[in-house]
């Protein structure tokens, strides 16, 4: 399957589940808990909805903006605005993202090597190239492949975390 009829499928499919989403977030609280600076998503589009259990975190949160291809630190919500996307988004200075133990990035769907499907427009991939922390994809395990779909400039994930648990990929 082609990841376009994917991508599609998917966005089709997925539905919030404000079970899962808890179930996910105690998952991935298990894995980042020694971690002290991470970045996460604020989840759109039906994406597995973390947010309510940021302040559970105790770390430092740092959030993408998209538009300056980077992460900023989060403050608080009344320093999120509105981007150009239509998301939510910490305004700040953009940080080096090397100082980060992991970044928590929501996935449409992983395949079986931990390649990422993503909306498209290549933010992640391009961003996260040089990375060098821990990359955490988050998903619903329905959207967990056991084939590959990964292309040579798509990133892969360190870790899947799912509402079933955790797999961690190899290199």
């Amino acid at each position: 399957m082609d990841k376009l009829t994917l991508r599609k499928n998917v966005l089709e499919l997925r539905k919030r589940d404000a079970l899962k989403d808890k179930l996910i977030f105690d998952n991935l609280f298990e894995l980042i808990k020694g971690f002290k600076k991470i970045a996460i998503y604020k989840a759109i589009r039906e994406e597995p909805l973390l947010d309510p259990y940021w302040e559970m975190l105790d770390k430092e949160i740092y959030l993408p903006i998209f538009k300056e291809k980077g992460f900023s630190k989060f403050l608080g919500k009344e320093f999120l605005k509105l981007s150009n996307f239509n998301i939510l988004e910490p305004f700040g200075e953009i940080i080096d993202l090397n100082i980060l133990e992991a970044i928590v990035i929501p996935c449409l769907a992983v395949d079986k090597l931990g390649g990422r499907l993503g909306y498209g427009s290549g933010f992640y991939d391009r961003v996260l190239k040089e990375y060098k922390g821990l990359k955490i994809g988050i998903t619903y395990s329905e959207f967990a492949y056991d084939f590959i779909f990964k292309e040579d400039h798509d990133i892969v994930v360190d870790y899947l975390v799912t509402e079933k648990g955790i797999v961690e990929f190899g290199e």
